[in-house]
C-alpha cells in the first residue's frame, strides 16, 4: 500500500476485475473504505467482420454463448421482413421476441453485451447480420 500516513490516507494498487475493468480502493485512518471503478475508455472495443445468418422461419442461433463478447450489434437489411430475437437463448418466436424491422439495426456494448448464446427467426431464406466485439 502507498498513500500518506501523515493524512491518514492508503491506497491500494489497482485490482483486476473479471470483466477487465480496473478498481482503486483507498481507505483513510478511520478505516472507510472508498473503492473506484475505472469506466471503458473509447476504442476498447474490437469488431468482428459481419456474419450472415440465414434464417429458417424458426428459431435459429444467431451466436454461441461467449464469455469474450463485449458488444454485439444485429442488422436486418433493408427488403427483408420483420425479424424477432431473444438475449437469452431460448426458443424466440416472431411475437415472442425483440422485434428488428427492416433496414434497422440494434446494438449492445458494455455491461449490456449479451454473453449467452443468441437465438432469432425470420423468414425462411432471408439473411440476418451480426457483428461481435471482444
Amino acid at each position: 500500500m502507498a498513500g500518506d500516513p501523515a493524512q491518514g490516507i492508503y491506497n491500494a494498487s489497482g485490482v483486476a476485475l473479471s470483466n477487465g475493468q480496473q478498481a482503486q480502493m483507498q481507505m483513510d485512518a478511520s478505516g472507510a473504505l472508498k473503492v473506484t471503478v475505472a469506466t471503458e475508455s473509447f476504442g476498447g472495443i474490437i469488431w468482428g467482420a459481419p456474419v450472415a445468418v440465414s434464417m429458417t422461419g424458426a428459431s435459429t442461433t444467431l451466436l454461441a454463448a461467449s464469455t469474450t463478447r463485449r458488444a454485439v450489434m444485429i442488422i436486418n437489411p433493408v427488403g427483408n421482413a420483420q425479424v424477432s430475437y431473444d438475449l437469452s437463448g431460448g426458443t424466440v418466436t416472431l411475437a415472442g421476441g425483440i422485434p428488428l424491422t427492416a433496414g434497422n439495426k440494434d446494438a449492445y456494448t458494455g455491461a449490456e453485451a449479451p454473453i449467452s448464446s443468441v437465438t432469432a427467426i425470420g423468414t425462411n431464406t432471408q439473411v440476418l447480420l451480426v457483428v461481435s466485439g471482444t
